[in-house]
């Protein structure tokens, strides 16, 4: 697996940013058949913040790097799922610390952290947020 660095994860951001513009009005949508219908609007704010706080950013540490972007998107989406998704990247970029290179381990070690960060956040059981997260984690890890 090649190494993933403070740009590769800017690169990320800004490709989840495009990914969530693109899909705005399906994702609210989807919201407004069970709910308020602006999850689309709240996902693209959020991650169009968090790439844009990253691309700001000269910070060589990955776990610094998603915590100061996961404060940046807190503020600016403080809706349920962007505060979930905020804390997210701050708890898996506080479990990365100083790492300026993430490998598979690493990146397990973000992935947990960032599902431990939203079971905290909203008072979810580990259940429910692992098995939203298996597509993403080898069996071994959940």
């Amino acid at each position: 697996m090649e190494k993933l660095t403070s740009q590769s994860w800017k690169e990320i951001l800004a490709a989840a940013a495009a990914v969530f513009e693109e899909n705005c009005e399906f994702l609210c949508g989807l919201d407004a058949q069970m709910g308020d219908g602006d999850l689309g609007l709240t996902m693209k704010k959020g991650y169009a913040t968090a790439a844009e706080a990253a691309a700001a950013l000269e910070e060589p540490g990955i776990g610094k790097l998603l915590m100061k972007v996961g404060m940046k998107m807190s503020s600016a989406v403080p809706s349920t799922m962007g505060t979930l998704m905020s804390s997210g990247l701050m708890t898996g970029g506080k479990a990365l610390g100083d790492r300026q290179e993430m490998g598979a381990a690493e990146l397990a070690l973000f992935l947990g952290g960032f599902c431990d960060g939203i079971i905290k956040r909203g008072n979810v059981l580990l259940e429910t947020a692992q098995s939203s997260m298996h597509w993403m984690l080898p069996d071994r890890l959940l």
